[in-house]
This record gives C-alpha cells, structure tokens and sequence, in this order.
C-alpha cells in the first residue's frame, strides 16, 4: 500500500491521459471518479475531528483506489497513455502543480473550517 502512494506520482499523469481516452472501460473512470469523489467528500473512513489523523485515510484509500483502476485499463489504452505522458511532460508538470496546490487548498480550507 505504501508503494501505492509513491507510485502515484508517476501513475496521476498515466490515469489522466487514460481518462480522456475513449477505449477506457467505464469500471475503471467509475473507480476513478470514486477515488476523486471520496477525496473532496466530508466523509471519510477517519473522522477530520483529530487534525492529521482524518488526512491518513484519504492516503490509503486514494491511492489504493486509483491502483486498483489501472488494473482495469487496457494495455494499449495505457502505452497511448504512457507515450502521451512523454510528449507532454512540461505540460504535465504546470497541470500537476497547479492540482497540487488545488489540493492543498482544498486541504487547508478544510482544516481551517473544522476549527472555525
């Protein structure tokens, strides 16, 4: 599980280029979409109430979620995807930050509202 979470790096640009691809199975943007839907929901496996404790779920189950989804994806789906990473890597590092700090926005809204 703990692999999950450092390949994910290298795995969100591969998930989003096999998202646009129309030969995506749907089981595998259902996954996705409920990795993503769990990730901005308030409710999670760990309450937010202990701050940092309610961040550790989201950790495991996104990431497990998303690996579990490219088992789905075809293996032509993910060699376009994979090649597609490659001709657009700057592209990919603007479009990871600027979801980065989307994040960590969404983290910090989160966590300042659960105290106010």
């Amino acid at each position: 599980m703990i692999k999950n979470i450092f390949n994910l790096r290298n795995d969100l640009p591969i998930i989003y280029y096999s998202l646009k691809n129309k030969k995506l199975p749907i089981k595998s943007k259902l996954i996705i979409a409920i990795a993503i839907i769990y990730l901005i929901s308030p409710i999670d496996l760990l309450p937010d109430n202990f701050i940092g404790m309610g961040l550790i779920d989201d950790l495991l189950v996104v990431p497990g979620l998303l690996s579990f989804s490219k088992t789905f994806i075809p293996s032509t789906v993910l060699n376009e995807s994979k090649e597609e990473v490659e001709k657009g890597k700057s592209k990919i590092k603007k479009d990871l930050i600027l979801s980065i700090v989307l994040f960590a926005t969404i983290i910090i809204i989160s966590i300042i509202s659960k105290i106010l």
